[in-house]
């Protein structure tokens, strides 16, 4: 199954006063923003189904299904491109970002180094002594 991207889909919540989102494409944000619960509809509208309504029992009286479809494909043609935008910026960023990291991780590494050999060696000797205390208890089986 194809993964759903951003810009591939949008859902929003139709009002009598328009077409309402919000930037998680959630139709519980919207309505808690908007402080609304009733005189709404759910709506979703993606590349590969196009509009979808999720409908209450009834439609209300002013909402047109061919208008909002309308409304919706041309919504979503706005924000597409701002979405892909948004991410090629960011992924570039991001890159930037990890070059920056790089060669503090190559520091860090060399750093803690000597520090884990130490330690290696140090539980060693510690777990050595702990088998040699082992051995002293009676029924202690040792490996072979």
């Amino acid at each position: 199954m194809r993964r759903r991207r951003m810009c591939d889909f949008f859902s929003a919540v139709v009002t009598p006063q328009g077409i309402f989102f919000a930037e998680d494409w959630s139709h519980e944000t919207v309505r808690r923003r908007l402080g609304i619960e009733e005189d709404c509809v759910d709506i979703e509208y993606d590349d590969v189904r196009g509009f979808e309504c999720h409908e209450p029992f009834r439609l209300p009286a002013w909402f047109d299904r061919e208008i909002i479809m309308q409304r919706a494909r041309a919504l979503h043609g706005e924000l597409k491109p701002l979405y892909e935008k948004y991410e090629a910026d960011r992924k570039q960023l991001y890159e930037k970002y990890e070059a920056d990291l790089k060669p503090l991780y190559e520091k860090y590494e060399a750093d803690r180094k000597p520090l884990d050999e130490k330690y290696e060696a140090d539980r060693k000797q510690l777990y050595e002594k702990y088998q040699a205390d082992l051995k002293r208890v009676e029924g202690y089986v040792p490996k072979k």
